[in-house]
């Protein structure tokens, strides 16, 4: 076996195998490389899911027409020149192997007029192998335009890895959503197949590396969005800002979190778990909300070249940034609050009591971090003199093993055929459970566990049935979702129409024009919201999937009609007792909790050690 060297073409071809991953990537690369232009516009258009064009036009200071060819070769920047500089590297890329890299495996036109400069010139790379063109005078205004064409065209490999237009336009929002929240200062407009999807002026007296109300709101649809507080922290060379929704926007999963080190959007868990700390007091355990927070910290205390797409970074001190984000949350949701120290709430309409009051659940008189958490239990007592102490969430109660649970329940529903028949009575309590009595056996149905499976069956079955059981709504329900939001559910419009759904699009908002008959008295909005937040990452949703299919069917599902703590009907509880019978799967809801836990005779007198 020979050793031989790559030539030159092959190695950016592989090297862009690291950075150029997807279109996103290459959105991400162009709009690092305007905004260290310092640009404050900047022009997205975007074709095919970006596989057939991406542009990227900014007015920032623009190429020299004897750099622009170099600007394409590998290993040149003009963002360092030794070593020390990545020790104190503030700009948003620094990689000499971005532009080469995207030429390598596209067709790429690149149009600037440097500030200085009387013309703008114009050069064009149409394959990898090709020398370095010579830059032609051309019409532009101040600026750089990076035209990218045919992406992975010429590494077939590379491109059937790609997903549908609709999949990497959402991935390509989701990046640039990163920098139309980051970047108030900077006026986007994106374009989508000809068509613009945002125009977002710049916000007037805004600084780069900040978060600004009315941005969120204009990229967010959310109900959040229009409610958040405000948290900073200054000290020890790290500031903190950032924005989080109000307690009450709890929820199990949120697609919404938005994390920013020195303008450059990354992951980092520690930055995550520090933010629910400080929400620790006030949601349920293990709840999350949604937050946007932007560090920005001395370059020296932190290393950004530790990701081949610099999508995360290391901190040098972690827990001093960690301590300072739980701090900067803490005394923000302080502000909000406001206990009386002679015992109970404050009455008075002082700043403080108001905002104590914007943290009250939209259910319920008491604030969120005073109700029952579901699965954490929350306590709090009073001191001798009548102050409130500090709240403790308890441990999380253990779930019911769900393996366990569909044992149970099978067991317990073995002989549901021809039961009904059989029934000595039937009751409610707690407007919660259904005990029905046989002739030695008493079983007790969770009335909410049940409706959820009965709904499920009739939901799932509804795909392939040709008459559809739909609603249909005299007034169309409009909802407003983001961008990201709209996209998934234009590409998963066949399923919702198979569910029952019909949706009408206008720009940002859907009007909902029928919905399945089961859960016709459902809060429609809710739902959505649940089936987003429900997933890790939106842009990763595969709708064809039987699984991911069958969540949102639970999800939806557990908007039923019969909730627990609703009092029935004899009618009503017969009727859910039987339609259960029919299903399918009657052992569990679609969350895998028990629905009917069965007591035989035998069992109960042994706990009243009677004999006979």
């Amino acid at each position: 076996m020979q050793i031989i060297k790559l030539p030159q073409e092959l190695i950016n071809q592989i090297a862009a195998g690291e950075v150029i991953e997807r279109p996103a990537s290459v959105v991400k690369e162009l709009i690092d490389n305007s905004i260290d232009a310092q640009a404050k516009n900047i022009q997205i258009k975007i074709q095919d899911g970006g596989a057939k064009l991406i542009e990227v036009q900014d007015n920032g200071i623009g190429i020299p027409k004897d750099q622009l060819a170099t600007a394409f070769e590998s290993h040149t920047t003009s963002k360092i020149t030794k070593i020390e500089d990545l020790n104190d590297l503030m700009t948003m890329g620094f990689r000499g192997e971005a532009l080469a890299t995207i030429q390598s495996v596209s067709e790429v036109t690149a149009i600037s007029k440097h500030s200085d400069s009387e013309f703008a010139y114009k050069i064009r790379f149409m394959n990898a192998d090709e020398d370095s063109p010579k830059p032609e005078k051309t019409a532009h205004q101040q600026g750089t335009t990076i035209r990218v064409e045919d992406l992975f065209d010429n590494i077939p490999a590379r491109k059937k890895y790609l997903k549908t237009p609709a999949t990497e336009y959402r991935h390509i929002l989701k990046t640039l959503t990163n920098y139309f929240l980051i970047h108030p200062e900077i006026h986007f407009t994106l374009e989508k197949d000809g068509k613009q999807v945002f125009n977002l002026p710049d916000i007037k007296g805004s600084l780069p590396n900040s978060l600004h109300t009315n941005r969120v709101s204009q990229v967010m649809k959310n109900d959040w969005a229009e409610e958040m507080i405000d948290f900073f922290y200054d000290g020890q060379g790290i500031k903190v800002g950032g924005l989080a929704s109000l307690p009450k926007f709890h929820t199990k999963k949120t697609n919404h979190e938005y994390i920013y080190v020195n303008k450059r959007p990354v992951y980092d868990r520690g930055i995550v778990k520090s933010v629910l700390q400080g929400f620790s007091r006030y949601i349920p355990h293990g709840e999350k909300v949604p937050f946007l927070i932007s560090l920005t910290i001395k370059p020296e205390l932190v290393d950004v070249n530790v990701h081949p797409r610099k999508e995360e970074v290391r901190f040098i001190n972690p827990y001093r940034v960690y301590s300072a984000v739980e701090q900067a949350i803490q005394k923000a949701l302080q502000r909000e609050v406001s206990l009386e120290t002679n015992g109970g709430y404050s009455t008075s309409d002082s700043e403080k009591d108001i905002g104590f009051r914007r943290l009250r659940t939209r259910s319920s008189g008491k604030p969120d971090f005073l109700r029952d958490g579901g699965n954490a239990g929350a306590s709090y007592s009073k001191t001798n003199s009548g102050k409130l102490r500090e709240l403790k969430f308890n441990k999380r109660l253990s779930t019911f093993d769900v393996q366990n649970s569909l044992k149970f329940s099978e067991k317990a529903l073995e002989s549901m055929d021809g039961a009904v028949s059989e029934i000595k009575s039937i009751s409610q309590i707690f407007n919660k459970y259904i005990l029905v009595e046989f002739e030695s056996e008493l079983w007790v149905i969770d009335q909410h566990a049940a409706a959820e499976r009965i709904t499920f069956e009739h939901l799932k079955s509804s795909l392939s049935d040709e008459v559809k059981n739909t609603q249909h709504l005299l007034v169309p329900e409009e909802i407003e979702f983001s961008p990201a939001e709209i996209e998934f559910l234009k590409e998963s419009s066949d399923f919702f129409e198979k569910s029952g759904f019909e949706l009408d699009f206008e720009g940002q908002t859907v009007k909902v024009k029928s919905l399945p008959a089961d859960i016709s008295g459902a809060d429609i909005g809710k739902i959505f919201r649940e089936i987003f937040d429900g997933a890790e990452d939106l842009g990763d949703i595969d709708v064809a999937s039987e699984k991911v299919q069958e969540d949102i069917i639970a999800t939806m599902s557990c908007h039923t009609s019969i909730r627990s703590g609703q009092s029935l009907h004899s009618d009503e509880i017969l009727s859910l007792v039987k339609n259960l019978i029919k299903c399918s799967n009657p052992y569990s809801c679609p969350h895998g909790r028990s629905v009917v836990w069965k007591l035989v005779i035998e069992d109960i007198d042994k706990n009243f050690d009677r004999t006979y």
